[in-house]
């Protein structure tokens, strides 16, 4: 059966191009390469559609925005800062070499390696640390930017090392990137994440914790 469609109106320019098969396009091409006059007018309307992209302000677009998409999608939000410089205080705080300290730095910014954390929009990355933290539970949480994390008690003791963002704690301790804190058995506070990027922290995790009355162990896969 013949295609009896008129071709595109080549003032049209770039946009009688859009949602064209391969086929039409060729075809426009053809048509356009023919006459002179209608090639000079789809280029003025293609100019003239250009300067008005180039005046239009850029809107950015609102933060859960990026959430939703990256939920979507295999990777979350880029690191906004640097890993690498705490590549050897990580390496010593895992009990791992730099080069597998390395491969799991690559990876953080991969969706696959994050699972559901323990709050809303709270995410974890699971990891496996070297001999001297065997029984211990040890992996990155992301917290969004200005998001809390709950209340919670210390079954052990817990080390937490900043590589992103800050925090401030309910007891009033602050912690930035290449901060460490440290926290006793039996301890409970909560913390919220400061404004600008999104907090991303090493926890070690001793013995487990308890939110509320619920109670995870380092068994637990969901710690």
């Amino acid at each position: 059966m013949s295609d009896k469609r008129e071709p595109p109106d080549p003032s049209l320019g770039i946009l009688g191009l859009s949602g064209l098969s391969m086929e039409e396009q060729a075809r426009l091409e053809r048509e356009l390469a023919r006459d002179a006059k209608a090639a000079a007018l789809a280029r003025e309307s293609d100019e003239a559609l250009t300067k008005l992209a180039e005046r239009l302000a850029p809107i950015p677009p609102p933060p859960a925005l990026w959430d939703r998409i990256a939920r979507s999608t295999e990777l979350v939000k880029p690191l906004d800062v640097a890993v690498a410089p705490h590549t050897k205080h990580l390496s010593a705080l895992l009990d791992l070499g730099e080069s597998a300290v390395r491969a799991i730095i690559a990876n953080l910014p991969r969706r696959a390696h994050w699972v559901q954390g323990l709050a809303p929009n709270v995410d974890l990355f699971h990891l496996a640390p070297g001999p001297a933290l065997a029984g211990a539970a040890c992996g990155f949480v992301r917290v969004p930017a200005g998001a809390p994390f709950p209340e919670h008690t210390h079954l052990g003791e817990e080390l937490v090392f900043v590589v992103q963002g800050g925090c401030v704690t309910s007891d009033g301790q602050v912690a930035r990137a290449g901060d460490e804190l440290r926290m006793p058995a039996g301890s409970s506070h909560g913390l919220t994440a400061m404004v600008g990027a999104d907090l991303v922290y090493l926890a070690i995790v001793r013995e487990g914790i308890r939110i509320g009355d619920r109670e995870l162990r380092v068994s637990d896969p969901g710690l």
